[in-house]
C-alpha cells in the first residue's frame, strides 16, 4: 500500500515537472499552446450535472451526450459538463 503512495507522488512530481517545463516552453513561443481539454470521470460529470450516475452512463451509450470511453470506464469533457453544453440535443 505504501509502495503504491509513493508511486503516486513521485508520478504527480513528474506531472508537475512536465507541466512547469511546458509552460516554459510556452513563454519562449509567440503564441500559446491550445488548453488540452480535461476528462472526467462519471461521478465527478454525475455530481456537477446534479444527475443519477446511472442516467449519465445511459446518455453517454446512447449517444445523447458528449463522452468517451477510457477502458471500462466514461469520461465527460470537463468544460462542457461545467456549462451542460456536452448534451447532445436532436
Amino acid at each position: 500500500m505504501q509502495a503504491a503512495r509513493d508511486e503516486i507522488r513521485e508520478l504527480r512530481q513528474i506531472i508537475t515537472l512536465l507541466s512547469q517545463k511546458l509552460d516554459d516552453l510556452e513563454a519562449k513561443l509567440s503564441y500559446p499552446i491550445p488548453h488540452k481539454e480535461s476528462w472526467i470521470t462519471t461521478n465527478a460529470a454525475a455530481a456537477i450535472c446534479k444527475i443519477d450516475r446511472s442516467t449519465l452512463t445511459r446518455m453517454a451509450l446512447t449517444g445523447k451526450c458528449e463522452a468517451k470511453k477510457c477502458g471500462n470506464q466514461w469520461r465527460f469533457p470537463e468544460t462542457r459538463v461545467k456549462d451542460m453544453s456536452f448534451i447532445r440535443h436532436g
